[in-house]
Order: structure tokens, then sequence, then C-alpha cells
């Protein structure tokens, strides 16, 4: 734990909320992991856009809530029940949403970087723009291009979203990343 944080990983949410992790909260060593990872986050965003980064981290949650909830009713329930079609209602409003609050935020900001409101939250950006239409994907590819080369984007998710491109204009993946559209 404490090299992934020496690394640079900073999800300190993930960390106390993950089930699996449940066991050490009472080991003397996880106070300590605890304390140095926020010690971390508060030095890294002391210049954050805290109202921005507030944004988007509520911008993610909404983009992964329903398709957690997906991922879980579909090993229940088939592909085409009411209940899976109820869940991809919702996930289509929200995206919906979404989409136009990131559109706003990169139209008036330009993609902001993980040095402007973390990692987690710059992931809000990809993740929305991934799950938009296609010329929305298209309108914002070079942005996010530009944003890789400056260290604003995470070069992997990049990929996804060329392949997404090429898939859903009838071409090959370049990069392989797509399983369906």
């Amino acid at each position: 734990m404490n090299l992934s944080i020496e690394q640079g990983w900073t999800n300190l949410k993930h960390l106390n909320s993950d089930t699996d992790l449940e066991n050490l909260h009472s080991k003397k060593e996880w106070g300590k992991t605890i304390k140095k990872l926020e010690k971390k986050l508060e030095l890294m965003e002391a210049n954050y856009d805290k109202p921005l980064q507030a944004e988007l981290l509520t911008i993610l949650d909404e983009d992964q809530k329903y398709r957690i909830q997906i991922n879980e009713t579909q090993k229940k329930f088939a592909q085409d029940s009411k209940e899976m079609q109820d869940l991809w209602k919702l996930t289509i409003q929200k995206d919906s949403i979404n989409v136009l609050k990131v559109k706003k935020i990169l139209d008036e900001k330009g993609w902001v970087g993980k040095d402007k409101v973390g990692a987690q939250a710059n992931s809000a950006l990809f993740l929305v723009i991934q799950h938009s239409d296609l010329e929305t994907q298209k309108k914002y590819l070079p942005m996010m291009k530009e944003a890789v080369t400056k260290g604003n984007a995470n070069p992997g998710s990049l990929a996804l979203l060329i392949d997404r491109i090429e898939i859903r204009e009838g071409r090959k993946q370049i990069y392989g990343s797509q399983i369906g559209t």
C-alpha cells in the first residue's frame, strides 16, 4: 500500500471504502498509511480548483453509479429484462445531463489536468466523453490528444476513446481496447 502511494496512487476514498481492505483497518500501520496519504493529498491539492474538483467528482459518481448497478443487475436478470431496461434508461438520462456539464467545462476551461483537479476528477472528463455520442467524441478528441501531450490526460484513456471512435465509424481499432461499443 505504501509503495503504491509513493508511486502516485491517491484515491483515499477508495482506500476507505474498499471492503477488501476492512481487515487492515484495525492494524496500527493502517492509521499511519491513511495519515501519509492525507498529508500527500493536502500538499497536492493546495492549488486545486476545489469547486471544479467537487463538480467533476459528482459527475464521476453519477457517470459510474448506474453502470455499477448494471453490472450487478445483469448477474441476476436477462439483458432485455425490465430491470435492465430501467437501469439503461436512467444511465442514458444521466449521461445526457453529464455531457452538457462536461462540454461546458471543456469549452470554458479546456481539459483541466490532475494538477488542477486531481486524478479522479480529471478522469470524469474522459469517462463522460467516452460515454457520449460519436459527434461529441470526435469534437473533443483533438483536445484530449493535446491534453495527453501536456500530461493533463491519461494516454490509456486516449487509446480507449480513439478505438471507440474507430469502431463507431466502421473502422478497425488501432489499440484493440474495445470488446464492443
